[in-house]
Protein backbone atom coordinates (compact mmCIF):
# COMPACT_ATOMS: atom_id res chain seq x y z
CA UNK A 1 0.00 0.00 0.00
CA UNK A 2 3.20 2.25 0.84
CA UNK A 3 3.86 2.08 -2.84
CA UNK A 4 0.72 2.88 -4.52
CA UNK A 5 0.34 5.91 -2.13
CA UNK A 6 4.03 7.12 -2.66
CA UNK A 7 3.52 6.92 -6.42
CA UNK A 8 -0.10 9.17 -5.33
CA UNK A 9 1.56 11.54 -3.69
CA UNK A 10 4.06 12.40 -6.33
CA UNK A 11 2.03 12.15 -9.43
CA UNK A 12 -0.12 14.93 -6.76
CA UNK A 13 3.14 16.56 -6.51
CA UNK A 14 4.03 17.34 -9.81
CA UNK A 15 0.32 18.02 -10.95
CA UNK A 16 0.73 21.14 -8.12
CA UNK A 17 3.84 22.12 -9.57
CA UNK A 18 2.35 22.40 -12.98
CA UNK A 19 -0.54 24.41 -11.22
CA UNK A 20 1.63 26.57 -10.02
CA UNK A 21 3.86 27.24 -13.27
CA UNK A 22 0.53 27.52 -15.22
CA UNK A 23 -1.00 30.52 -12.51
CA UNK A 24 2.31 32.49 -12.68
CA UNK A 25 2.05 32.25 -16.60
CA UNK A 26 -1.56 33.26 -16.51
CA UNK A 27 -0.87 36.22 -14.44
CA UNK A 28 2.11 37.51 -16.74
CA UNK A 29 0.49 36.94 -19.92
CA UNK A 30 -3.20 38.41 -19.06
CA UNK A 31 -1.26 41.32 -17.05
CA UNK A 32 0.69 41.87 -20.58
CA UNK A 33 -2.14 41.42 -22.79
CA UNK A 34 -4.63 42.88 -21.14
CA UNK A 35 -4.12 45.29 -17.94
CA UNK A 36 -1.10 47.13 -19.11
CA UNK A 37 -1.11 50.18 -20.99
CA UNK A 38 -5.05 49.87 -22.44
CA UNK A 39 -6.74 52.84 -24.44
CA UNK A 40 -10.60 53.69 -23.85
CA UNK A 41 -13.06 55.35 -25.68
CA UNK A 42 -16.42 56.00 -24.84
CA UNK A 43 -19.48 55.80 -27.51
CA UNK A 44 -23.24 56.50 -26.33
CA UNK A 45 -21.85 56.22 -22.59
CA UNK A 46 -20.58 52.81 -22.87
CA UNK A 47 -16.68 52.14 -22.46
CA UNK A 48 -15.17 50.03 -25.07
CA UNK A 49 -11.73 48.97 -24.70
CA UNK A 50 -9.66 49.40 -27.37
CA UNK A 51 -5.77 47.90 -27.41
CA UNK A 52 -3.60 49.71 -29.21
CA UNK A 53 -5.24 51.68 -30.96
CA UNK A 54 -4.19 55.21 -30.03
CA UNK A 55 -7.57 56.72 -29.56
CA UNK A 56 -8.41 57.85 -26.19
CA UNK A 57 -11.39 59.76 -25.30
CA UNK A 58 -10.91 58.35 -21.66
CA UNK A 59 -7.55 58.19 -21.95
CA UNK A 60 -5.11 55.30 -21.91
CA UNK A 61 -4.75 53.45 -19.06
CA UNK A 62 -1.47 52.36 -17.27
CA UNK A 63 -2.59 49.03 -15.27
CA UNK A 64 -5.83 48.01 -15.17
CA UNK A 65 -5.49 45.73 -11.93
CA UNK A 66 -6.16 48.17 -9.65
CA UNK A 67 -8.42 51.65 -8.81
CA UNK A 68 -7.28 54.70 -11.01
CA UNK A 69 -7.07 58.24 -10.28
CA UNK A 70 -7.62 61.55 -12.12
CA UNK A 71 -4.41 61.19 -14.27
CA UNK A 72 -5.84 57.21 -15.60
CA UNK A 73 -2.54 55.86 -13.54
CA UNK A 74 -3.33 52.97 -11.56
CA UNK A 75 -2.54 53.15 -7.63
CA UNK A 76 0.87 54.92 -6.27
CA UNK A 77 2.03 51.01 -6.18
CA UNK A 78 1.83 50.19 -9.59
CA UNK A 79 0.18 46.74 -9.60
CA UNK A 80 0.88 45.45 -12.62
CA UNK A 81 4.31 45.70 -11.96
CA UNK A 82 3.93 44.41 -8.23
CA UNK A 83 2.02 40.97 -10.32
CA UNK A 84 4.91 40.73 -12.89
CA UNK A 85 7.46 40.80 -10.03
CA UNK A 86 5.31 38.40 -7.60
CA UNK A 87 4.34 36.29 -10.84
CA UNK A 88 8.11 35.89 -12.10
CA UNK A 89 10.04 35.19 -9.18
CA UNK A 90 7.98 32.51 -8.54
CA UNK A 91 7.42 30.85 -11.66
CA UNK A 92 11.70 31.48 -11.60
CA UNK A 93 12.22 29.63 -8.02
CA UNK A 94 9.42 26.84 -8.91
CA UNK A 95 11.91 26.01 -12.36
CA UNK A 96 14.78 26.45 -10.89
CA UNK A 97 13.67 23.99 -7.58
CA UNK A 98 12.51 21.93 -10.15
CA UNK A 99 15.76 21.63 -12.16
CA UNK A 100 17.81 21.71 -8.95
CA UNK A 101 15.55 18.44 -7.81
CA UNK A 102 16.01 16.87 -10.89
CA UNK A 103 19.45 17.24 -11.69
CA UNK A 104 20.49 16.02 -8.16
CA UNK A 105 17.96 13.41 -7.62
CA UNK A 106 16.62 14.55 -5.00
CA UNK A 107 19.65 16.69 -3.30
CA UNK A 108 20.39 13.22 -2.01
CA UNK A 109 16.96 12.84 0.20
CA UNK A 110 17.37 16.40 1.38
CA UNK A 111 15.25 17.54 -1.66
CA UNK A 112 12.25 17.23 0.32
CA UNK A 113 13.89 19.70 3.27
CA UNK A 114 14.29 22.10 0.20
CA UNK A 115 10.51 21.92 -0.46
CA UNK A 116 9.13 21.71 2.34
CA UNK A 117 11.17 25.56 2.93
CA UNK A 118 10.06 26.97 -0.91
CA UNK A 119 6.67 25.58 -0.24
CA UNK A 120 6.55 27.77 2.77
CA UNK A 121 7.66 31.10 1.67
CA UNK A 122 5.80 30.50 -1.62
CA UNK A 123 2.77 30.21 0.14
CA UNK A 124 3.08 33.61 2.18
CA UNK A 125 4.22 34.85 -1.10
CA UNK A 126 0.94 34.18 -2.85
CA UNK A 127 -1.06 34.83 0.15
CA UNK A 128 0.51 38.32 0.21
CA UNK A 129 -0.29 38.73 -3.31
CA UNK A 130 -3.73 37.09 -3.36
CA UNK A 131 -5.08 39.66 -0.52
CA UNK A 132 -3.45 42.82 -2.34
CA UNK A 133 -4.53 41.75 -5.51
CA UNK A 134 -8.37 40.97 -3.96
CA UNK A 135 -8.75 44.29 -2.38
CA UNK A 136 -7.47 46.32 -5.07
CA UNK A 137 -9.65 44.82 -7.67
CA UNK A 138 -12.62 44.81 -5.63
CA UNK A 139 -12.37 48.31 -5.44
CA UNK A 140 -11.51 49.20 -9.19
CA UNK A 141 -14.65 46.41 -9.87
CA UNK A 142 -16.63 49.08 -7.84
CA UNK A 143 -15.99 51.93 -9.23
CA UNK A 144 -16.57 50.11 -12.84
CA UNK A 145 -12.67 50.41 -13.99
CA UNK A 146 -12.53 48.77 -17.79
CA UNK A 147 -11.41 45.07 -17.98
CA UNK A 148 -13.22 43.51 -14.62
CA UNK A 149 -12.93 39.84 -16.26
CA UNK A 150 -8.90 40.02 -16.66
CA UNK A 151 -8.47 41.72 -13.26
CA UNK A 152 -10.95 38.76 -11.75
CA UNK A 153 -8.59 36.55 -13.81
CA UNK A 154 -5.60 37.15 -12.34
CA UNK A 155 -7.57 37.68 -9.03
CA UNK A 156 -8.15 34.06 -9.28
CA UNK A 157 -5.44 32.90 -10.82
CA UNK A 158 -2.82 34.47 -7.70
CA UNK A 159 -5.52 32.37 -5.30
CA UNK A 160 -4.92 29.17 -7.29
CA UNK A 161 -0.85 29.77 -6.67
CA UNK A 162 -1.90 30.00 -3.37
CA UNK A 163 -3.61 26.93 -2.97
CA UNK A 164 -1.45 24.92 -4.42
CA UNK A 165 1.30 26.26 -2.22
CA UNK A 166 -0.29 25.43 0.21
CA UNK A 167 -1.15 22.34 -0.65
CA UNK A 168 2.58 21.38 -1.28
CA UNK A 169 3.28 23.32 2.16
CA UNK A 170 0.89 20.29 3.49
CA UNK A 171 2.24 17.29 2.19
CA UNK A 172 5.90 18.89 2.83
CA UNK A 173 4.77 19.25 6.55
CA UNK A 174 3.26 15.48 6.48
CA UNK A 175 6.36 14.11 5.18
CA UNK A 176 8.58 15.81 7.93
CA UNK A 177 5.86 14.39 10.24
CA UNK A 178 6.18 11.12 8.94
CA UNK A 179 9.95 11.24 9.20
CA UNK A 180 9.78 12.54 12.84
CA UNK A 181 7.53 9.59 13.98
CA UNK A 182 9.19 6.28 12.19
CA UNK A 183 12.52 7.61 11.67
CA UNK A 184 12.80 6.62 7.90
CA UNK A 185 12.48 9.24 5.38
CA UNK A 186 11.37 8.34 1.79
Amino acid sequence: MGCITGIIGKIFQVCLGLLKIAAAVAILIIVTQHLVDISVISIEDVNVTIVDAGLSDLGTFSCLLGQLDSQYNSDVVNLCTYAYAVAGFSLFCTLVLFILLCVTCGCCGCGFIFESMFAIVGTLWWLGASIVFTKYGKEANDNMVPEEHWRNSVIAASWVAFSAFALTTLMALLKILDCATCGICS
